[in-house]
């Protein structure tokens, strides 16, 4: 069997987590997070805007580091990035912190972990049949949706907010 595909399917595991903990289930915690802050549903949303305004800033840095450094350390760098800002939401005393915390880790967890770096590595694997490796691998960003929200939902249910980002601090390692 040809190796390739094996980087395809764990590109698709890379995706569900990355995406799935930090984007999909976000509305998740939207309630219980301007609940516990106090803050507004408007305020509340910032923690993804933080997240994708400063990916202009990681992402080009992400980029060049890709094709400097070896994918592998890239995504190292990544899950030890989401790790921690994962752990980091889950002690946040205060919402600006869990604007902060997205917005620092958030980009980089998704780029050096996520689709920068696995789109990188699966163009390096493949000549033929490219396009539908890539599109194998990108479909965990969309299952991570279907499967994730509700395991977060129960988590939420079961362990508190602060549980469940504990818990997904463990998935990148």
């Amino acid at each position: 069997m040809f190796y390739g595909w094996v980087i395809v399917g764990l590109a698709f595991v890379v995706q569900f987590i990355a995406v799935g903990s930090l984007m999909q289930c976000f509305p998740v915690f939207l309630l219980p997070l301007t609940e516990e802050f106090g803050v507004g549903r408007a305020e509340g949303v910032l923690p993804p805007a933080a997240m994708m305004l400063s990916g202009i800033v990681f992402f080009p840095l992400i980029g060049t580091a890709v094709s400097r450094f070896p994918i592998r350390n890239v995504m190292l760098v990544g899950a030890l990035a989401m790790t921690l800002g994962l752990y980091a939401l889950s002690q946040a005393t205060a919402f600006w912190q869990i604007v902060l915390a997205y917005g620092l880790t958030g980009p980089l967890a998704m780029g050096a972990m996520g689709s920068i770096a696995c789109n990188s590595l699966i163009v390096n694997w493949f000549q033929r049949r490219r396009s539908m490796a890539l599109g194998l691998a990108m479909i965990g960003m969309s299952i991570s949706g279907a499967i994730m929200i509700p395991a977060a939902t129960w988590g939420l249910e079961t362990w508190g907010w602060r549980g469940v980002y504990k818990f997904f601090a463990i998935l990148p390692l």
